[in-house]
């Protein structure tokens, strides 16, 4: 039931964006980084292997899932700018821009924008894609072993809580970091972890009476709860406001773990619900991208129907950035995705566990 979930986080980081909703996107992008730990752990453990040809193939399959749908994106979001102007792309995301050298084009078409916080590079034709920097990072990381053993994952785990620790001691702060590889280190590492411990958990949580449903309510209740109060201007929460976000951010990491390891042992119990969960799976990682540049068009479109006021329609340009950015799942679906998914099907089943 990994499907639903995916395009959930991915919704929220939509919300984060468009609707502005505070901390709601920061803690989708974390429970995104905790699922692709577990879930590269998982099939290098049980289907490729870590010898050099499962290597091989597991990096083709990768670059097969991100890249040609990404491309396609791509292009539909340098024609919204075309279209729009660089000016009024610019207004809607400040990353969002043409780039004008070698280095940004470089950067921009392979997702790698190469410097301490890649959340900070400008420009970037689609914003959220800093978080896929950072993804095939720990992509490449987890499949040259990172995460082979239950040692080792201890080991990774042990060094990444102790650089947010030493950066929390240094710098006052009291949160999990956010925006480069090393903050994002522990949630990956989690995600790593939960491989190792899923029978176990999974135990524990079916012995334990409505435990699902609970710890279902519970993450809701977290990532709502945080982001109303980080919402309100009332005195109370601008003074305290913060303790709350920061014991939500931390509650976070744990109660994504345990959702990753309830919803792996999930299976929809009809046809239907298995089918709307492949396809709201499938749309998860094309919404994600496509969302600001849909965005960018849904206010142009506001625009040019005479209603200029930004905030006072915010809630009708989400609801059209979110039709626009469907249609743009579809069609990246149908032309892009439905076509590489028959090549990376074959090279997966080619490939031999040792």
């Amino acid at each position: 039931m990994f499907g639903i979930y995916r395009f959930i986080l991915a919704l929220n980081v939509m919300l984060f964006h468009i609707l502005q909703l505070p901390t709601i996107g920061p803690l989708a992008v974390y429970s995104f980084f905790i699922l692709s730990g577990f879930l590269m752990t998982t099939i290098l453990h049980n289907s490729y292997g870590y010898t050099r040809s499962g290597f091989k193939k597991y990096a083709i399959n990768r670059f097969l899932r991100l890249y040609p749908t990404y491309w396609f994106l791509l292009l539909l979001i340098i024609f919204i700018i075309f279209l729009v102007g660089a000016e009024f792309a610019k207004e809607s995301h400040s990353k969002m821009q043409m780039p004008t050298t070698i280095t940004e084009w470089t950067a921009n078409i392979g997702m790698l924008f190469i410097q301490f916080n890649p959340v900070e590079y400008s420009p970037r034709l689609a914003p959220p894609t800093w978080a896929l920097t950072i993804e095939l990072f720990f992509y490449t990381l987890i499949g040259l072993g990172v995460s082979k053993t239950k040692k080792i994952t201890w080991i990774w785990f042990a060094a990444s809580a102790s650089y947010i620790v030493l950066t929390n001691l240094i710098t006052g702060k009291l949160g999990t970091g956010y925006g480069n590889i090393f903050n994002a280190s522990l949630p990956f590492s989690i995600g790593s972890l939960l491989f190792f411990y899923r029978i176990k958990l999974l135990a524990l949580i079916k012995k334990t009476p409505h435990c699902g449903k609970i710890l279902t309510s519970i993450f809701l209740f977290n990532v709502c709860l945080t982001s109303v109060i980080s919402a309100f201007s009332f005195e109370f929460f601008q003074q305290h406001g913060w303790k709350v976000e920061i014991i939500s951010t931390w509650l976070n990491l744990p109660l994504s773990a345990l959702m990753t390891v309830l919803l792996f042992s999930i299976r929809p119990h009809s046809k239907r619900l298995k089918e709307l969960d492949l396809k709201l799976g499938d749309y998860s990682y094309p919404l994600y991208i496509f969302h600001t540049g849909a965005a960018c068009l849904a206010s142009w479109i506001f625009v040019q129907i005479g209603l200029l006021s930004k905030e006072e329609y915010i809630l009708p340009i989400f609801i059209l950035a979110l039709i626009i950015s469907l249609c743009a799942c579809q069609l990246s679906e149908s032309l892009v995705n439905n076509k590489i998914n028959k090549l990376r099907n074959k090279i997966k089943a080619g490939t031999n566990v040792n």
